[in-house]
């Protein structure tokens, strides 16, 4: 999903901005979240990710 650009200087996403600010997240001072099997699937499933 994600591409290089030069004319940015970084990496882009085609994603709309609402999509974004309702992605799942944690804030930096709370616990990260368990990186198991669910959480993989809830975080792809919300991004329309199969494989």
């Amino acid at each position: 999903m994600l591409s290089y650009s030069t004319d940015h200087g970084g990496y882009v996403v085609d994603l709309d901005k609402d999509m974004l600010e309702e992605a799942p997240r944690y804030a930096g001072d709370d616990d990260a979240p368990l990186y198991d099997a669910d959480y993989d699937r809830a975080v792809n499933t919300y991004y329309g990710v199969t494989y």
